[in-house]
């Protein structure tokens, strides 16, 4: 489980970043804060990972340059994330 202080330096890496940043990071970034994609890139061009909640924001991430929505949305769950966390 991440920490609250852990999405905190996540989120402030993502924030205003959001045509500089690589799809590989932000693949390792989900992985790190919602776990195993549900679906990867062996399986076709998107990487979809599991929120603990249903609905938005979700998260679908294809190609490989991490497109500013693509970013958008990763920032979305994250603050989701960080203030459903203790």
């Amino acid at each position: 489980m991440v920490t609250k202080e852990e999405l905190k330096k996540l989120i402030d890496e993502l924030d205003g970043r959001s045509r500089n940043t690589r799809f590989d990071r932000l693949v390792t970034i989900c992985r790190r804060a919602f776990g195993a994609p549900t679906r990867s890139r062996g399986s076709g061009s998107h990487v979809k990972f599991k929120t603990p909640w249903n609905g938005n924001p979700r998260i679908n991430l294809q190609n490989s340059k991490g497109k500013a929505y693509q970013v958008d949305q990763v920032l979305d769950a994250l603050r989701k994330l960080y203030e459903a966390t203790p």
